[in-house]
């Protein structure tokens, strides 16, 4: 299991660009707001458990060079991502991937 997480990649749609959520997130927000959107999904893709806490957004927000408000529209507005009862968010489409790729 530690060389999986020793892995710089991870399973994802190729044509992620074409779904609607994925659309209306770069009809408003441009390159820009898919860019944050694939830097989330490498984020929790590097977690034990896939899923990051809201509470250090801010911390990704410096980290990456943008704001904590278009980290968390991203989050919240495009049905992208799911929040759970803890305060993490997740990819439940990432979360799908991952298991395949660990069953593998």
């Amino acid at each position: 299991m530690e060389n999986f997480r020793n892995n710089i990649c991870f399973p994802h749609d190729s044509n992620a660009n074409n779904d609607p959520k994925c659309m209306l997130l770069v009809d408003q927000w441009g390159l820009e707001g898919y860019g944050i959107f694939w830097v989330l999904m490498e984020v929790l893709g590097n977690q034990p458990d896939f899923k990051y806490p809201l509470k250090l957004v801010p911390s990704l927000a410096r980290k990456y060079n943008t704001t904590e408000t278009k980290i968390l529209t991203v989050i919240k507005k495009y049905d992208l991502f799911k929040i759970d009862e803890n305060g993490f968010f997740y990819s439940e489409s990432l979360n799908r991937h991952m298991q395949q790729k660990i069953e593998y």
